[in-house]
C-alpha cells in the first residue's frame, strides 16, 4: 500500500513539474505569432516630386496639381469613393505609437548604373528615379515655384524604392531639340513599412486634423496596399513631363527636357517582375515622379 502511494505521488509531481514548465513555452510562442510585423506597401504614380530632408534621413513627397490629372487615395476596405479629399496643403502619412526622435527611410540601392539597357543589378532601385536637379538634367537647385504642390506629404520609417519601370524612353531638350534614347525611369515608386502590434497607419490633414484613411495592424482586409496616385483618367500618348516646369517658370524652354516612348527598331523592354505588367499609368509613362536633390524645402 505504501509503495502505491508513493507512486501515485511521484507521478503527480511529475505531471504538475511538466505543467509548470510547458506553460510558459505555450505563452512566448503566442507571443511570438501576435508580434509578427504586417508589411504594408504604398505605391505612388503620377505627377509627383520627392524631397529627401537636410538630415538625410526623411523624405516628403509634393503632388503636383495638374489639368486634366486626378489626384486619388485608395486604401483597403476603402467605402467612400468620391468622398472630398482634406484640402490643407501639409498631410503626414504616420505610424502611430511608434518613436518620435526618428525618422529613417532607406532608399533601396543594389547596383543600378545607367539606364539602358536594364539588367538583373538593381533592378528596383530608387535611384532610377529622374532627379530634376541631377548631373543627367539641370545639374544645380531649381528655383521652386510656390503654390503648385498639394498637398505635400511627410512620409514615415520604411523603405522607398522602384516598384515598376517605363517603357523604353527617348528625351530631348528643348522644344526644336532632337530626341535621342534615354532608357528607363520609374513607371512607380513604392514605399514598404512595417506595423507592429498596437500601431495603425495613417494619412491626415495636419492643420485641420481630418483623417483621409486609418489602416490598424490586423486589418482584415487581404490585401495591405495603399495607392495615392495623380494621373489621367484615360491615358494619352502625349507626355506631360512638360507640366513640371510650371514648377520652375524662370527656366528657358530651350533648356526644358521632354520625352516620348521609342517605337523604333531598336527600342528595348524593362525587366520588371511581373511578366504580364502593362502600362499602369499615362503617356506613355513620361508623367513620372521626379526627385528634387538640392532643393531645400517643397512649398
Amino acid at each position: 500500500m505504501l509503495k502505491t502511494i508513493i507512486a501515485v505521488s511521484l507521478f503527480s509531481l511529475t505531471f504538475l513539474s511538466c505543467n509548470k514548465t510547458e506553460t510558459p513555452v505555450l505563452q512566448s510562442r503566442s507571443a511570438a505569432v501576435t508580434s509578427t510585423p504586417i508589411e504594408v506597401t504604398v505605391e505612388f504614380k503620377g505627377l509627383m516630386v520627392f524631397r529627401q530632408d537636410r538630415r538625410r534621413t526623411g523624405y516628403e513627397v509634393g503632388i503636383l496639381a495638374a489639368n486634366d490629372h486626378e489626384f486619388r487615395v485608395q486604401y483597403p476596405g476603402d467605402s467612400t469613393a468620391g468622398k472630398p479629399l482634406p484640402t490643407g496643403v501639409h498631410w503626414t502619412l504616420e505610424i502611430t505609437n511608434s518613436p518620435s526622435n526618428q525618422v529613417v527611410i532607406s532608399p533601396r540601392e543594389k547596383g543600378h548604373s545607367g539606364r539602358r539597357p536594364d539588367s538583373q543589378f538593381g533592378q528596383n532601385d530608387f535611384s532610377w528615379i529622374i532627379d530634376l536637379e541631377g548631373k543627367e538634367f539641370h545639374d544645380k537647385q531649381l528655383n521652386l515655384e510656390a503654390g503648385h504642390l498639394k498637398p505635400i506629404i511627410q512620409l514615415p520609417n520604411g523603405e522607398l524604392f522602384t516598384e515598376f519601370k517605363s517603357l523604353d524612353l527617348q528625351r530631348r531638350q528643348g522644344e526644336n531639340g532632337q530626341f535621342s534614347n534615354f532608357g528607363f525611369v520609374p513607371e512607380a515608386i513604392a514605399l514598404r513599412l512595417e506595423l507592429q502590434p498596437g500601431q495603425e497607419l495613417v494619412l491626415k490633414d495636419v492643420s485641420s486634423g481630418e483623417k483621409v484613411f486609418t489602416l490598424p495592424y490586423g486589418s482584415p482586409f487581404p490585401s495591405h496596399t495603399v495607392y495615392i496616385n495623380n494621373t489621367r483618367p484615360v491615358p494619352i500618348e502625349a507626355s506631360d513631363f512638360g507640366m513640371y516646369y510650371e514648377l520652375f517658370p524662370d527656366i528657358p524652354k530651350d533648356q526644358r527636357f521632354d520625352f516620348q516612348a521609342n517605337k523604333g527598331a531598336d527600342k528595348m523592354r524593362p525587366l520588371n517582375p511581373d511578366p504580364t505588367y502593362t502600362m499602369r499609368t499615362c503617356c506613355q509613362m513620361a508623367c513620372t515622379a521626379i526627385f528634387l536633390s538640392q532643393t531645400k524645402a517643397l512649398q
